[in-house]
């Protein structure tokens, strides 16, 4: 956990802001996957159809989910094969699909929002009461910024949570995208920029919790983009050292800045508490990995 130890600076935050946000996701990913044979964005979709009792345009639905159209449709046809929605359409205009869930959909949606509630019970048991408050205020702050409603007891919490957190990784892979990066590829570069010492492959593997097949494949787009370079440990010639390159260094600050600037414009708030509580997350979930 060195990179988390050493100096927390605001770009820094910022990142590990973002980071934190893509491991709850990918945690509750592989839940979903495990538990439910659901991903992530048809948890959400189902979960935002059940805010709509009286059903929900498929329009609004792909709105609501921050879902592209074919993305919206092809979670809905996956919930379609489960009998999970049904679809109907209005008297005033049959072209207009409305999306509702059946009663299995209604039993999915309760067993999606207990998953979450597992997982936040188990960041309670992880963090101490004043860690997890610091943890949730941008939470918290983002969710009353999202202004969702809809959500009524006993899953309110569990349904802001999971929606919230799926849209603050959308935002955080959007303002990366936009330098023509992937979320992963940006955190290889920012902690490359950031952590002064630990560049090898396992010791990136570990600390930004991105499985090393995958980060393989990361490193070899940002070598042929020519962002990084691998050399090969001057002490331990089985191991591999990653060097940044000077383009990488231009992009690793503007993923930064880029971060820093979505959550200043949306109004997203991080009070000077909050980045000690991302830190204690950081640290005791992935240590437990």
């Amino acid at each position: 956990m060195r990179f988390l130890l050493e100096d927390f600076s605001k770009a820094k935050s910022y990142f590990h802001w973002a980071t934190a946000f893509s491991i709850i996701v990918g945690d509750l990913d592989l839940l979903f996957k495990q538990k439910l044979n659901l991903n992530m964005t048809q948890a959400c979709v189902v979960t935002v159809i059940a805010s709509h009792q009286g059903g929900i345009p498929m329009t609004d639905l792909a709105h609501e989910s921050h879902l592209k159209s074919n993305t919206c449709t092809a979670a809905v046809k996956h919930l379609d094969d489960k009998s999970y929605i049904r679809r109907s359409s209005t008297d005033s205009d049959k072209r207009k699909v409305i999306i509702f869930l059946t009663p299995a959909g209604d039993k999915a949606f309760q067993k999606i929002m207990g998953v979450v509630k597992i997982y936040l019970d188990h960041i309670h048991g992880i963090l101490t009461k004043d860690e997890l408050k610091r943890l949730q205020y941008p939470v918290v702050s983002y969710s009353e910024y999202m202004k969702l409603s809809g959500f009524e007891e006993p899953f309110a919490t569990e349904a802001s949570c999971l929606i919230t957190a799926r849209f603050i990784m959308i935002a955080m892979s959007r303002c990366c995208k936009e330098l023509g990066l992937t979320f992963n590829e940006a955190r290889v570069l920012c902690y490359l920029e950031y952590a002064t010492k630990g560049k090898h492959l396992s010791d990136i593997s570990k600390e930004l919790s991105i499985r090393q097949n995958i980060l393989t494949l990361c490193i070899d787009k940002l070598e042929g983009k020519k962002l990084v370079k691998r050399n090969v440990d001057k002490d331990d010639h089985r191991a591999t050292n990653i060097r940044m390159l000077k383009e990488g260094h231009r992009l690793a600050s503007q993923v930064a800045e880029n971060i820093e600037r979505y959550v200043k414009t949306n109004d997203l708030k991080m009070d000077e508490e909050s980045p000690e509580g991302i830190k204690q997350f950081l640290i005791k979930r992935i240590n437990e990995a």
